[in-house]
């Protein structure tokens, strides 16, 4: 198996018989250095389908399983382990260096009852015109849940994107992160400071596990869909050895997944001359209702005597329509005029039509100028719907949440914001 010397650091405080106080930071390798286009369920269950490519570090507490994953609008973390109170994670987002930038998480996880977890969360920003230590504005929206069965726990995290930090999952992005425990006893975390910890790995499209000799790639024409839209691509699988390279057969079907939802292509036996490439084509209709998130092609090339080439290759189903509401920054006082948007981005390669239906509180009754409207929006753009806030001398100085119902055929959504009403 080729492998790749990048990994992630895991640092330990171990308690119990024969544990030492506290256990260095060791490095951990990914095989392949990479994070697969995938995104997990994030329910606190460790399933390895979802998390293929995983670090393993064996300590005298017993064996933790480390992960990470990502589509375009989160990256995936996931720490597997022997029961543990609590854990911190650090990310540096663009892994250009712990405190370097505006990009440094730092989130502290206690798991509590019923899977939940509570998140403590921080930013750090070594910009020079905020001190090191310094906790950036940003605001951190995280996901994470957690289980524990049979003496381990299982603790997976989603990290939302946020551009003002820097976290912008894409193919080729690199990023650096470390997870610390503490185990039942013991009163601190490690590692305390994961500066000189850190190792980093590479967002990627592809996963490859192949023996020496066979090089595979798969290229897919749009990885971000909607349901109804085809995946398709080119599978290529390169001979870079000296020697003919027979193979018992070649598949190219879905995940477990979506094994379902894809058609699976089989093709007969064959061989490889060196230093030549086999190119195979593969098309698949997503169903109109397929499920969204990040979800791998699966390549696999039969060598024979239980030997397999295998490739994953993710694509990521998106909403139809994504949709967002502008209420505007600041108070708006009585006879002046605040234009509120809700933004509907469409992500088909189709025309979407739809309505808009806005609902305000009581107290803002007479103060838009219309409580629905009807949008058309291209084929990958955005429409701009807004509807115009004038309150009046009678309007109450407050802050008071707006909703609005958004329907293109069986898409529904509902967005909210908040205006502040100044006197």
């Amino acid at each position: 198996m080729r492998s790749v010397g990048v990994g992630l650091c895991i640092a330990l405080l171990l308690a119990g018989p024969g544990a030492p106080a506290q256990a260095a930071a060791r490095a951990v390798t990914f095989p392949s250095g990479q994070a697969l286009l995938r995104s997990p369920a994030v329910d606190g269950v460790y399933d390895p389908v979802e998390w293929t490519d995983v670090a393993r570090l064996q300590t005298p507490a017993g064996e933790y399983v480390v992960g990470a994953g990502w589509d375009s609008s989160h990256v995936y973390f996931l720490l597997d382990g022997p029961a543990f109170d609590s854990a911190v994670l650090y990310v540096d987002a663009q892994g250009d260096g712990w405190l370097n930038g505006p990009d440094n998480y730092e989130l502290t996880l206690a798991p509590v009852e019923g899977g939940q977890v509570e998140v403590a969360a921080k930013i750090y920003n070594s910009l020079v015109s905020v001190p090191a230590q310094a906790l950036s504005p940003a605001i951190v929206d995280c996901q994470a849940r957690s289980s524990l069965f049979e003496g381990r726990r299982t603790l997976e995290v989603a990290l939302a994107r946020n551009d003002a930090t820097g976290l912008r999952p894409a193919a080729g992005q690199k990023m650096a992160f470390g997870f610390g425990v503490r185990l039942p006893g013991e009163q601190r975390t490690a590692p305390e400071d994961p500066r000189g910890q850190l190792t980093g790995i590479v967002l990627s499209n592809n996963l490859v596990s192949a023996p020496e000799g066979i090089v595979m790639d798969m290229t897919i024409k749009d990885r971000t869909v909607t349901g109804g839209q085809a995946v398709s691509g080119d599978l290529f699988v390169t001979n870079t050895g000296r020697d003919p390279l027979p193979y018992a057969g070649l598949e190219i079907a879905g995940e477990r997944r979506v094994a379902d939802l894809v058609n699976r292509l089989q093709l007969p036996a064959g061989s490889i001359e060196p230093g030549k490439r086999l190119k195979q084509g593969y098309s698949t209709a997503l169903p109109v209702d397929a499920p969204v998130g990040a979800y791998a092609l699966q390549a696999t090339l039969d060598l024979g005597e239980g030997r397999q080439a295998v490739l994953l290759s993710g694509f990521e189903v998106l909403e139809t329509l994504e949709v967002r509401m502008e209420p505007g920054d600041g108070p708006v006082m009585a006879g002046q005029e605040r234009r509120v948007a809700v933004v509907v981005k469409n992500n088909s390669p189709r025309a979407q039509n739809g309505t808009v239906q806005l609902e305000a509180p009581v107290e803002l009754d007479g103060c838009f100028d219309r409580a629905s409207s009807r949008f058309m929006v291209r084929p990958d753009g955005e429409a701009r719907v807004e509807f115009r806030l004038r309150p009046n001398r009678n309007t109450q100085a407050g802050e008071y949440e707006l909703k609005a119902a958004v329907q293109s055929g069986s898409f529904q959504r509902t967005v909210s914001g908040k205006v502040l009403i100044g006197r």
